[in-house]
């Protein structure tokens, strides 16, 4: 009895083991993806920053940044107050 009881034991463990070490590597993979994806996040970040810097001097650009996002639009209307947003 004690002997099943041990086999059951080390085969538990060899499998946690398994599963702990499966895990950690896919854990390092997702961090490795997690960087490139900040990475590329810092540089678009940067691109459009320049680009918004370059629509001041040249604003026959804003139609394009305005499409894609970049640049919100501008309306003909006049603002929202701020006492008059309801909550």
């Amino acid at each position: 009895m004690m002997l099943v009881l041990l086999f059951l034991s080390v085969a538990a463990n060899a499998a946690l083991s398994l599963w702990f070490v499966q895990s950690t590597r896919t854990l390092q993979r997702l961090q490795v993806q997690v960087g490139m994806i900040n990475r590329q996040r810092g540089a678009f970040q940067a691109f459009a920053a320049d680009t918004i810097e370059y629509s001041r001097k040249n604003p026959a650009i804003n139609p394009i940044l305005q499409m894609i996002g970049v640049k919100a639009s501008v309306t003909n209307g006049p603002a929202p107050r701020a006492g008059s947003l309801k909550k």
